[in-house]
């Protein structure tokens, strides 16, 4: 060849941590003698860039390192060519905060289609579940598609016909390399991750034409589960610098090791090494992009859970959007729709009510959104986010409406309703 393309080529990283063998993949395309390498990706991090620079030149400079059981080919010559990243425009986007399940359901109902993209099966099962129970007809798809007739038949459509049945479409990361979806009724993606290269390939999979919209919704997600996500990680971490050790085919851990080890710690290998046959030899092999993702991942939510005690609840919103927009200075522009802040929201107007006498003619202006004051012109639309009750948009918000949603979020006020003249106070309940 005198060309070789590895293109979507920040699979071999991202995808390492769940299917360690992406570096055999890797190891045979770079271990062809000839031809020049072209890497490839919307999605290269300047820390994929760097290991893949670092791997060739070491692999390169080391002659004891050849054949087909290297990690590459030496070349006859090396020359690392400079890369500059393309922009990239996601102004099509209209994004949306989301910060429960309810949040979820309500923007799946509007019309058109939607995918779902989730951080692992649990949390897809789990969504899959909920939605079901609303009676909204949505599919899962993970890798377990070749093995379930559901699922294969759904990748079947995804990648033969770039559509899918039913309303939504609830997905992990097995489509989020080179497939795409060009059904122009899929007018919203709902990311549920926590990284920028999973953010920016999900959202990728949606073909955009000129002048379409697309509805992204973003999670808010706490610092919490950061912190959880984080534990986990260095779990993994730990079993890899106990275990670790260094011969001439790399990295790699004692099959006996693995054998030895509890349930739970064969479970933590299997995220980063592989059983592999050296000359007829058995070795748990170390895949080097699943410790170079494992340490960025780790770094990731450590900085992330930092940023919350800057930023407060919306930090992993707002790095969300950063990773989409153009520039710090120029973010997105972004809806926060979700139930916790419209409840936020809610309680601040409360906050303001409280111990001021309506009129009734004064408090139906509130309902309405016809106060002077421009703090309560969001009042109407919030009531009938939050009711419990569909409001149709052609019924005018009334006081059993917010008495609903009082109710329902803020039972620590309290109505009070005089007569002759009939006046309006909102009071904090007495402790």
């Amino acid at each position: 060849y005198d060309f070789i393309i590895l293109d979507e080529a920040h699979y071999f990283w991202a995808d390492a941590n769940f299917n360690p063998k992406t570096l055999l993949s890797y190891q045979y395309l770079m271990g062809i003698y000839r031809g020049t390498r072209i890497i490839m990706s919307a999605s290269l991090t300047a820390d994929m860039i760097m290991y893949f620079k670092t791997t060739i030149e070491q692999n390169h400079a080391n002659p004891n390192v050849t054949g087909r059981y290297s990690l590459i080919s030496t070349f006859s010559s090396l020359k690392i060519a400079p890369t500059k990243p393309i922009e990239k425009d996601f102004s099509y986007l209209d994004i949306r905060a989301i910060g429960s399940r309810e949040d979820i359901v309500k923007l799946v109902q509007t019309s058109g289609k939607a995918v779902i993209f989730v951080h692992s099966i649990a949390e897809g099962e789990m969504i899959q579940k909920y939605l079901k129970e609303n009676e909204i007809d949505c599919s899962l798809l993970t890798s377990s598609y070749r093995r379930e007739e559901e699922m294969s038949d759904t990748m079947y459509d995804i990648v033969n016909h770039e559509s899918y049945d039913t309303k939504v479409l609830i997905a992990t990361a097995v489509i989020d390399n080179g497939v795409n979806i060009v059904d122009q009724e899929v007018n919203k993606i709902i990311v549920l991750t926590n990284t920028k290269i999973s953010l920016e390939q999900m959202l990728s999979r949606r073909r955009v034409h000129d002048g379409e919209r697309i509805i992204l919704g973003l999670h808010k997600r706490d610092k919490k589960h950061f912190t959880e996500l984080r534990r986990s990680l260095e779990r993994t971490w730990s079993v890899y610098e106990h275990f670790k050790y260094t011969d001439m085919y790399g990295e790699c851990i004692p099959p006996q090791v693995y054998f030895d080890a509890s349930r739970d710690v064969q479970d933590e290998m299997k995220k980063f090494c592989f059983f592999s046959n050296y000359f007829g030899y058995q070795v748990l092999r170390i895949n080097p992009f699943s410790i170079g993702n494992l340490s960025s991942q780790i770094n990731n939510c450590e900085e992330i859970a930092e940023r919350f005690d800057k930023d407060g609840k919306d930090a992993f919103l707002l790095q969300q959007v950063e990773w989409l927009s153009p520039s710090p200075e120029s973010l997105l522009p972004f809806t926060d729709d979700s139930r916790d802040a419209l409840i936020d929201e809610f309680h601040k107007l409360l906050d303001y009510m409280t111990g001021k006498a309506y009129s009734k003619h004064d408090f139906s202006d509130l309902l309405k959104g016809k106060s002077d004051d421009e703090r309560f012109k969001a009042l109407p639309d919030i009531i009938r986010k939050l009711s419990t009750k569909k409001i149709s948009n052609s019924t005018p918000v009334s006081e059993n409406h917010f008495l609903d949603v009082l109710s329902a979020y803020a039972p620590e006020y309290e109505r009070e309703r005089t007569k002759n003249p009939v006046t309006i106070t909102i009071h904090k309940r007495s402790e």
